[in-house]
Protein backbone atom coordinates (compact mmCIF):
# COMPACT_ATOMS: atom_id res chain seq x y z
CA UNK A 1 0.00 0.00 0.00
CA UNK A 2 2.71 2.16 0.77
CA UNK A 3 4.76 1.37 -2.36
CA UNK A 4 1.15 2.29 -4.49
CA UNK A 5 1.41 5.57 -2.93
CA UNK A 6 4.96 6.29 -3.39
CA UNK A 7 4.13 5.35 -7.20
CA UNK A 8 1.41 7.84 -7.56
CA UNK A 9 3.83 10.65 -5.95
CA UNK A 10 6.34 10.27 -8.44
CA UNK A 11 4.36 9.87 -11.61
CA UNK A 12 2.61 13.31 -9.36
CA UNK A 13 5.81 15.10 -9.67
CA UNK A 14 7.16 14.09 -13.05
CA UNK A 15 3.82 15.12 -14.35
CA UNK A 16 3.96 18.60 -12.63
CA UNK A 17 8.15 18.86 -13.65
CA UNK A 18 6.85 18.26 -17.48
CA UNK A 19 4.03 21.09 -17.57
CA UNK A 20 7.07 23.19 -15.68
CA UNK A 21 9.52 22.32 -18.47
CA UNK A 22 6.67 22.59 -21.23
CA UNK A 23 5.66 25.92 -20.19
CA UNK A 24 9.43 27.19 -20.38
CA UNK A 25 10.32 25.79 -23.78
CA UNK A 26 6.58 26.37 -24.97
CA UNK A 27 5.78 30.11 -23.53
CA UNK A 28 3.67 31.02 -26.39
CA UNK A 29 1.23 27.83 -24.94
CA UNK A 30 -2.31 29.01 -23.84
CA UNK A 31 -3.83 27.06 -21.50
CA UNK A 32 -7.47 27.93 -20.80
CA UNK A 33 -9.53 26.78 -17.48
CA UNK A 34 -11.22 24.17 -19.61
CA UNK A 35 -8.09 22.80 -20.05
CA UNK A 36 -7.07 23.16 -16.36
CA UNK A 37 -10.35 21.80 -15.14
CA UNK A 38 -10.02 18.67 -17.59
CA UNK A 39 -6.66 17.72 -16.72
CA UNK A 40 -7.30 17.92 -12.95
CA UNK A 41 -9.92 15.84 -13.64
CA UNK A 42 -7.74 13.20 -15.56
CA UNK A 43 -5.57 13.10 -12.62
CA UNK A 44 -7.91 13.48 -9.57
CA UNK A 45 -9.13 9.43 -9.82
CA UNK A 46 -5.27 8.19 -9.15
CA UNK A 47 -4.82 11.14 -6.24
CA UNK A 48 -7.40 9.30 -4.39
CA UNK A 49 -5.30 7.92 -1.06
CA UNK A 50 -3.55 11.64 -1.02
CA UNK A 51 -6.41 13.69 -0.73
CA UNK A 52 -9.37 13.75 1.33
CA UNK A 53 -11.25 16.12 -1.74
CA UNK A 54 -9.58 18.46 -4.32
CA UNK A 55 -11.61 21.45 -5.59
CA UNK A 56 -11.76 21.80 -9.46
CA UNK A 57 -11.84 25.87 -10.77
CA UNK A 58 -14.98 27.32 -10.46
CA UNK A 59 -15.63 25.82 -6.58
CA UNK A 60 -16.81 22.53 -7.63
CA UNK A 61 -15.65 20.06 -5.01
CA UNK A 62 -15.53 16.19 -5.59
CA UNK A 63 -15.21 14.39 -2.59
CA UNK A 64 -13.45 10.56 -2.64
CA UNK A 65 -15.52 9.52 1.03
CA UNK A 66 -17.92 10.81 3.04
CA UNK A 67 -16.97 9.01 5.61
CA UNK A 68 -19.11 12.01 7.80
CA UNK A 69 -21.95 11.29 6.15
CA UNK A 70 -21.90 7.50 7.06
CA UNK A 71 -20.84 8.38 10.79
CA UNK A 72 -24.35 10.98 10.83
CA UNK A 73 -26.29 8.42 9.50
CA UNK A 74 -25.00 5.62 12.29
CA UNK A 75 -25.66 7.95 14.80
CA UNK A 76 -28.87 8.93 13.77
CA UNK A 77 -29.75 5.29 13.11
CA UNK A 78 -28.73 4.58 16.63
CA UNK A 79 -25.89 2.85 15.71
CA UNK A 80 -23.09 5.08 17.34
CA UNK A 81 -24.81 5.37 20.57
CA UNK A 82 -24.18 9.11 22.21
CA UNK A 83 -24.00 8.22 25.31
CA UNK A 84 -23.52 10.44 28.46
CA UNK A 85 -20.02 10.50 29.97
CA UNK A 86 -21.15 8.60 33.26
CA UNK A 87 -21.98 5.63 30.62
CA UNK A 88 -18.97 6.17 28.72
CA UNK A 89 -17.27 2.92 30.35
CA UNK A 90 -20.44 0.89 29.64
CA UNK A 91 -19.40 1.41 25.51
CA UNK A 92 -15.96 0.29 26.52
CA UNK A 93 -16.30 -2.52 28.77
CA UNK A 94 -14.56 -5.14 25.91
CA UNK A 95 -11.25 -4.74 25.33
CA UNK A 96 -10.84 -5.43 21.53
CA UNK A 97 -7.97 -7.52 20.45
CA UNK A 98 -8.08 -5.79 16.61
CA UNK A 99 -7.42 -1.97 18.29
CA UNK A 100 -4.97 -3.63 20.64
CA UNK A 101 -3.29 -4.89 17.25
CA UNK A 102 -3.86 -2.01 15.53
CA UNK A 103 -0.51 0.04 15.10
CA UNK A 104 1.55 -3.01 14.77
CA UNK A 105 -0.99 -4.40 11.98
CA UNK A 106 -3.31 -2.79 10.17
CA UNK A 107 -4.23 -5.51 7.94
CA UNK A 108 -4.91 -8.09 10.64
CA UNK A 109 -6.37 -5.59 12.87
CA UNK A 110 -9.38 -5.38 9.66
CA UNK A 111 -9.35 -8.79 9.56
CA UNK A 112 -10.18 -8.85 13.80
CA UNK A 113 -12.80 -6.29 13.34
CA UNK A 114 -14.86 -7.77 10.28
CA UNK A 115 -14.94 -11.16 12.24
CA UNK A 116 -16.53 -9.39 15.55
CA UNK A 117 -18.87 -7.47 12.71
CA UNK A 118 -19.61 -10.83 11.53
CA UNK A 119 -19.91 -12.74 14.67
CA UNK A 120 -22.39 -10.11 15.87
CA UNK A 121 -24.82 -10.11 12.28
CA UNK A 122 -25.06 -14.28 12.77
CA UNK A 123 -26.04 -13.85 16.55
CA UNK A 124 -28.90 -11.80 15.36
CA UNK A 125 -29.49 -13.37 12.67
CA UNK A 126 -29.62 -16.44 14.34
CA UNK A 127 -32.29 -14.61 17.28
CA UNK A 128 -34.06 -13.42 14.60
CA UNK A 129 -34.54 -17.13 13.34
CA UNK A 130 -32.65 -16.50 10.17
CA UNK A 131 -30.60 -18.94 8.29
CA UNK A 132 -26.98 -18.17 9.88
CA UNK A 133 -25.78 -20.28 6.79
CA UNK A 134 -26.08 -17.21 4.17
CA UNK A 135 -23.40 -14.81 3.18
CA UNK A 136 -23.22 -11.92 5.03
CA UNK A 137 -24.62 -8.92 2.30
CA UNK A 138 -27.35 -11.27 2.02
CA UNK A 139 -28.06 -12.12 5.52
CA UNK A 140 -27.54 -8.49 6.02
CA UNK A 141 -30.26 -7.39 3.45
CA UNK A 142 -32.69 -10.59 5.35
CA UNK A 143 -32.50 -8.16 8.46
CA UNK A 144 -33.17 -5.49 6.76
CA UNK A 145 -36.29 -7.08 5.72
CA UNK A 146 -37.61 -7.45 8.90
CA UNK A 147 -36.64 -4.04 9.47
CA UNK A 148 -33.74 -5.60 12.38
CA UNK A 149 -31.51 -3.37 10.19
CA UNK A 150 -32.58 0.00 8.90
CA UNK A 151 -31.37 1.43 5.60
CA UNK A 152 -28.81 3.64 6.85
CA UNK A 153 -27.56 0.71 9.00
CA UNK A 154 -27.48 -1.77 6.05
CA UNK A 155 -25.51 0.81 4.16
CA UNK A 156 -22.86 1.25 6.74
CA UNK A 157 -22.51 -2.61 7.26
CA UNK A 158 -21.99 -3.02 3.55
CA UNK A 159 -19.60 -0.69 3.38
CA UNK A 160 -17.66 -1.47 6.29
CA UNK A 161 -17.18 -5.36 5.06
CA UNK A 162 -16.47 -4.29 1.99
CA UNK A 163 -13.56 -2.56 3.26
CA UNK A 164 -12.67 -5.32 5.87
CA UNK A 165 -13.05 -7.82 2.73
CA UNK A 166 -10.97 -6.02 0.75
CA UNK A 167 -7.88 -6.29 3.36
CA UNK A 168 -8.77 -9.63 4.16
CA UNK A 169 -7.99 -10.65 0.15
CA UNK A 170 -4.99 -7.94 0.40
CA UNK A 171 -6.54 -5.65 -1.84
CA UNK A 172 -5.44 -2.27 -1.85
CA UNK A 173 -7.54 0.08 0.15
CA UNK A 174 -7.92 3.50 1.22
CA UNK A 175 -6.17 4.16 4.25
CA UNK A 176 -8.69 6.71 5.56
CA UNK A 177 -11.25 3.90 5.76
CA UNK A 178 -8.99 1.73 7.85
CA UNK A 179 -8.19 5.35 10.50
CA UNK A 180 -12.22 5.67 10.57
CA UNK A 181 -13.23 2.29 10.89
CA UNK A 182 -10.96 1.74 13.78
CA UNK A 183 -12.06 5.26 15.42
CA UNK A 184 -15.26 3.99 15.15
CA UNK A 185 -15.29 -0.24 15.28
CA UNK A 186 -15.66 -0.42 18.75
CA UNK A 187 -19.00 2.18 18.55
CA UNK A 188 -20.59 0.28 15.83
CA UNK A 189 -20.05 -3.13 18.01
CA UNK A 190 -21.76 -1.54 21.09
CA UNK A 191 -24.60 -0.49 18.66
CA UNK A 192 -25.02 -3.91 17.24
CA UNK A 193 -24.34 -5.43 20.88
CA UNK A 194 -27.53 -2.89 21.89
CA UNK A 195 -29.48 -5.15 19.46
CA UNK A 196 -28.23 -8.55 21.10
CA UNK A 197 -28.50 -7.11 24.89
CA UNK A 198 -30.02 -9.66 27.30
CA UNK A 199 -32.10 -7.34 29.02
CA UNK A 200 -33.71 -8.73 32.35
CA UNK A 201 -35.80 -6.69 35.03
CA UNK A 202 -38.99 -8.11 33.93
CA UNK A 203 -38.45 -11.77 34.60
CA UNK A 204 -35.44 -12.32 35.45
CA UNK A 205 -32.82 -10.09 37.91
CA UNK A 206 -31.91 -7.00 35.94
CA UNK A 207 -27.99 -5.28 35.31
CA UNK A 208 -27.50 -1.18 36.01
CA UNK A 209 -25.33 -1.40 32.92
CA UNK A 210 -28.08 -2.67 30.52
CA UNK A 211 -27.80 -1.20 26.51
CA UNK A 212 -30.83 0.99 25.68
CA UNK A 213 -32.76 -0.53 22.75
CA UNK A 214 -31.75 0.20 19.69
CA UNK A 215 -35.35 1.66 18.85
CA UNK A 216 -35.54 3.69 22.23
CA UNK A 217 -31.69 5.06 20.67
CA UNK A 218 -33.15 6.25 17.69
CA UNK A 219 -36.19 7.57 18.82
CA UNK A 220 -34.10 9.99 20.65
CA UNK A 221 -32.40 11.12 17.79
CA UNK A 222 -35.61 11.43 15.82
CA UNK A 223 -36.05 15.02 17.30
CA UNK A 224 -39.30 16.09 16.03
CA UNK A 225 -39.51 20.61 17.19
CA UNK A 226 -43.33 20.36 15.50
CA UNK A 227 -46.48 18.65 15.93
CA UNK A 228 -46.24 17.47 12.38
CA UNK A 229 -42.60 16.25 13.09
CA UNK A 230 -43.60 14.74 16.42
CA UNK A 231 -46.87 12.71 14.99
CA UNK A 232 -44.56 11.36 12.55
CA UNK A 233 -41.88 10.51 14.81
CA UNK A 234 -43.83 8.72 17.21
CA UNK A 235 -45.57 6.61 14.22
CA UNK A 236 -42.12 5.85 12.56
CA UNK A 237 -41.25 4.26 16.00
CA UNK A 238 -44.40 2.63 17.20
CA UNK A 239 -44.24 0.77 13.57
CA UNK A 240 -40.76 -0.23 14.86
CA UNK A 241 -42.32 -1.57 17.99
CA UNK A 242 -45.17 -3.17 16.44
CA UNK A 243 -42.24 -5.04 13.69
CA UNK A 244 -39.61 -6.10 16.31
CA UNK A 245 -42.99 -7.81 18.20
CA UNK A 246 -43.82 -9.77 15.38
CA UNK A 247 -40.22 -10.90 14.65
CA UNK A 248 -39.84 -11.51 18.50
CA UNK A 249 -43.14 -13.49 18.90
CA UNK A 250 -42.11 -15.29 15.94
CA UNK A 251 -38.60 -16.06 16.69
CA UNK A 252 -40.02 -16.93 19.85
CA UNK A 253 -42.49 -19.40 18.95
CA UNK A 254 -40.70 -21.49 16.18
CA UNK A 255 -38.31 -22.41 19.54
CA UNK A 256 -41.50 -23.59 21.81
CA UNK A 257 -43.22 -26.67 22.05
CA UNK A 258 -46.76 -27.26 20.60
CA UNK A 259 -48.03 -26.79 24.36
CA UNK A 260 -46.22 -24.11 24.99
CA UNK A 261 -46.84 -22.51 21.75
CA UNK A 262 -50.53 -22.38 22.38
CA UNK A 263 -49.82 -21.04 25.84
CA UNK A 264 -47.97 -18.19 23.70
CA UNK A 265 -50.85 -17.66 21.05
CA UNK A 266 -53.43 -17.28 23.55
CA UNK A 267 -51.85 -14.42 25.66
CA UNK A 268 -51.08 -12.54 22.85
CA UNK A 269 -54.34 -12.61 21.17
CA UNK A 270 -56.18 -11.88 24.88
CA UNK A 271 -53.17 -8.58 24.82
CA UNK A 272 -54.20 -7.54 21.85
CA UNK A 273 -58.07 -7.72 22.63
CA UNK A 274 -57.29 -5.79 25.60
CA UNK A 275 -55.44 -2.87 23.64
CA UNK A 276 -57.60 -2.76 20.80
CA UNK A 277 -60.71 -2.18 23.12
CA UNK A 278 -59.31 0.26 25.04
CA UNK A 279 -58.08 1.66 22.04
CA UNK A 280 -61.84 1.54 20.93
CA UNK A 281 -62.82 3.36 24.10
CA UNK A 282 -60.63 6.30 24.01
CA UNK A 283 -61.68 7.00 20.76
CA UNK A 284 -65.10 6.55 21.43
CA UNK A 285 -65.48 10.67 22.82
CA UNK A 286 -66.33 12.69 20.41
CA UNK A 287 -63.77 15.65 19.75
CA UNK A 288 -61.02 13.94 21.58
CA UNK A 289 -58.68 16.50 20.39
CA UNK A 290 -60.64 19.55 22.10
CA UNK A 291 -60.80 17.45 25.37
CA UNK A 292 -57.10 16.67 25.72
CA UNK A 293 -55.51 19.00 23.26
CA UNK A 294 -52.88 18.42 20.59
CA UNK A 295 -50.05 17.46 23.43
CA UNK A 296 -52.25 15.03 24.69
CA UNK A 297 -53.09 12.82 21.30
CA UNK A 298 -49.23 12.88 21.26
CA UNK A 299 -49.18 11.12 24.87
CA UNK A 300 -52.19 9.16 23.98
CA UNK A 301 -49.74 7.80 20.91
CA UNK A 302 -46.78 7.58 23.42
CA UNK A 303 -48.70 5.42 26.08
CA UNK A 304 -49.83 2.94 22.95
CA UNK A 305 -46.37 3.01 21.88
CA UNK A 306 -44.81 1.98 25.49
CA UNK A 307 -47.76 -0.85 25.88
CA UNK A 308 -46.41 -2.07 22.40
CA UNK A 309 -42.64 -1.69 23.67
CA UNK A 310 -43.26 -3.34 27.07
CA UNK A 311 -45.14 -6.54 25.53
CA UNK A 312 -42.15 -6.57 23.19
CA UNK A 313 -39.41 -6.67 25.73
CA UNK A 314 -41.51 -9.13 27.84
CA UNK A 315 -41.21 -11.51 24.96
CA UNK A 316 -37.85 -10.48 24.59
CA UNK A 317 -36.79 -11.97 27.89
CA UNK A 318 -38.20 -15.01 27.66
CA UNK A 319 -36.59 -15.51 24.52
CA UNK A 320 -33.79 -14.58 25.85
CA UNK A 321 -33.74 -16.80 28.87
CA UNK A 322 -36.25 -19.30 28.35
CA UNK A 323 -36.16 -20.64 25.12
CA UNK A 324 -32.19 -21.27 24.93
CA UNK A 325 -30.17 -24.29 26.43
CA UNK A 326 -29.76 -23.58 30.76
CA UNK A 327 -26.08 -23.63 30.09
CA UNK A 328 -25.90 -20.74 27.29
CA UNK A 329 -28.08 -18.61 29.61
CA UNK A 330 -26.01 -19.07 32.60
CA UNK A 331 -22.82 -18.38 30.60
CA UNK A 332 -24.50 -14.84 29.33
CA UNK A 333 -24.97 -14.14 32.68
CA UNK A 334 -21.96 -14.40 34.02
CA UNK A 335 -20.32 -12.49 31.14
Amino acid sequence: MKLNRQRIQILVTLFALIAVFTHILFPVLKIDAITVTLIIVSVVPWLAPLFKSVELPGGIKMEFQELEQVTIAAKKAGIIQQEPEDRQPILQREKYAFVEIAPINQELALVGLRIEVEKRLRKLAEKYDLKIQLGNHRMIEQLGEKQVLSAEERAVFRRMLDTLNHAAHGIAYDPRNVDWIMETGPQILAGLDAKLELRGGRFSVGRSDELPHWIDASFENCGGNTNFERKQCIGEHLALWETELINIYNALYNKLSPEQQALLASSQTGWRTYIEQEQSLINSFDNLRLRVGTGGEHNIRMHYMEKVKDKTLELEEILNYFSVPLASTLDETKN
